[in-house]
């Protein structure tokens, strides 16, 4: 039997140079709860939870800031991890809550009908882009290819 049967996504780290404004965000914004923070070499560490899955900010000191993208595409002109995307029960409601939380998106919230999901994509408060997925079609959306 493999070691790795048990293998499962635990967390992703965020790097950011505004460590308390980050953590207020994803509290405030997303509904994230800390789990558990330190101190460590004149860095900042806190766990959040949102829904069982973990993101760890990493802050404060010198980060070297990204570009923000423009366009959902312009993320896959580079190798790596390019968004966090959070699975909710309806594409459109979610956009609509976060709108009115004066969220900024990148698009609006479209249904792709390849992979029969709804997607939308936005900024947190450092630029990283964050999507929202639901499966089949959301209330009010059109077709994108």
């Amino acid at each position: 039997m493999s070691s790795l049967t048990t293998l499962k996504a635990d967390h992703v780290l965020i790097r950011v140079s505004n460590f308390d404004e980050t953590c207020k965000w994803y509290q405030d914004i997303l509904g994230a709860s800390k789990k558990l923070s330190w101190e460590n070499d004149g860095l900042n560490f806190a766990y959040y939870d949102i829904n069982g899955f973990s993101i760890e900010i990493v802050g404060d000191g010198i980060a070297k800031p990204f570009e923000k993208p423009k366009e959902v595409y312009d993320l896959l002109k580079y190798e790596g991890f390019r968004l966090l995307c959070f699975a909710v029960d309806d594409v459109t409601a979610a956009y609509k809550e976060l709108k009115s939380k004066e969220v900024i998106f990148l698009n609006e919230p479209f249904y792709m009908d390849k992979i029969n999901k709804s997607l939308v994509h936005f900024f947190d408060n450092n630029g990283n882009v964050l999507e929202l997925m639901s499966e089949g079609k959301s209330t009010g959306l059109n077709k994108k290819n």
